[in-house]
């Protein structure tokens, strides 16, 4: 069940959608989340069916021992329902609170496996008294079909609004039974995976289960609009990397074209018009019915000096637009690259970051 926060009317209100076993839309429990600026939209989300299975199933051996795994099947509206696993660490005790950590792209890889230090960052959360849980989409969803491109959670059609129900809907099932109760419950994602954690807050209303974000190197997918159609100048960035374009290159056909199951992103890069623009900006973090305001939560971005990825301006993009608990901050850790836990001083950074705020 959700953590207690400043807000108790819509933590009581969550836990009984959960405790129900209702994870259609927030809706439907009668919230109504307000935007500091347009009038928001939330976004209906699905179901989590599954349970444990061996971590060697899923490929989760390696990384950071001793972990439970498991299975879940994950159905959204409108959109291919799809498989995914979950890697679950304890610390010695009782829990006080639990962390998400997933990784970019359309997160097909643990986190424990894909960093060079990642195991550092988990088992430093894990050793301060957290849960961690590892999110996979590493399983092809429903329907999939040759000649289709895997990308993950990524993987479309429906676009990244619509596709990162998925994450959301896990978020939801982990909270409801993996989480202590009235515990604070964190994420972390890099560069996509941020963008799966924003979503959750700006389009799924989820911003009054998390306490904290860890936003490392993104989101990427605030504005889809101007990453395929490349036609807005460059941004200055914040960790001395200079003007960076929030074109997305050769990103666009590996994962922003899957989300749509067409070419249309990297088509639109090429052309500088498409006629799926609308569908571009309704699919971005800064959508015109978005929430961009998040008083229960603290939200935290971090950047490598190292990169030069349209994630950095697209990313700065997010922060300079929304309020959160405390205002957002950024932090860059000037020797790593777009893979922040790829460098052993960004792994620090995430978890000390983490054990400080989720509280």
């Amino acid at each position: 069940m959700p953590k207690a926060n400043s807000r108790p009317e819509i933590s009581r209100a969550l836990a009984g959608c959960v405790r129900q076993g209702v994870l259609l839309a927030l809706l439907t429990c009668g919230f109504v989340v307000a935007s500091s600026r347009h009038a928001a939209a939330v976004d209906p989300l699905g179901t989590a069916t599954g349970g444990v299975v061996s971590c060697a199933s899923v490929n989760a051996t390696g990384g950071v021992p001793g972990g439970t795994c498991y299975k879940l099947e994950v159905s959204c509206p409108g959109i291919e329902s799809i498989p995914l696993a979950l890697k679950v660490n304890t610390p010695s005790g009782t829990a006080i609170g639990t962390v998400m950590f997933t990784v970019g792209g359309g997160n097909t890889v643990w986190y424990d496996q894909h960093f060079t230090y990642g195991p550092n960052a988990i088992e430093m959360v894990q050793s301060a008294g957290y849960t961690t849980v590892q999110t996979n989409f590493m399983f092809k969803p429903s329907g999939f079909e040759p000649g289709q491109t895997f990308a993950g959670w990524l993987t479309g059609a429906g676009g990244a609004r619509a596709l990162s129900c998925r994450w959301a809907t896990v978020a939801v099932w982990i909270n409801a039974n993996i989480a202590q109760p009235s515990t604070p419950f964190c994420a972390t994602g890099n560069s996509a995976g941020s963008a799966a954690a924003g979503y959750a807050l700006a389009d799924y209303g989820l911003g009054p289960m998390f306490t904290m974000l860890e936003e490392t190197s993104g989101p990427p997918l605030t504005h889809i609009d101007r990453g395929c159609l490349c036609n807005f100048p460059k941004e200055d960035t914040t960790c001395g990397q200079g003007y960076i374009s929030e074109c997305y290159g050769k990103d666009a056909q590996m994962f922003i074209d899957p989300s749509y199951d067409n070419s249309k992103c990297s088509q639109a890069e090429m052309t500088h018009h498409s006629s799926y623009e609308g569908q571009f900006l309704h699919d971005s973090l800064d959508s015109t019915d978005a929430t961009f305001n998040f008083p229960t939560t603290d939200i935290h971005f971090v950047f490598g000096g190292l990169d030069n990825t349209a994630a950095v301006p697209q990313g700065l993009d997010w922060k300079n637009a929304i309020t959160a608990k405390t205002p957002p901050t950024v932090d860059c850790v000037a020797d790593a690259p777009h893979e922040i836990a790829d460098a052993l001083d960004g792994a620090t950074k995430i978890a000390t970051d983490l054990i400080a705020n989720c509280h």
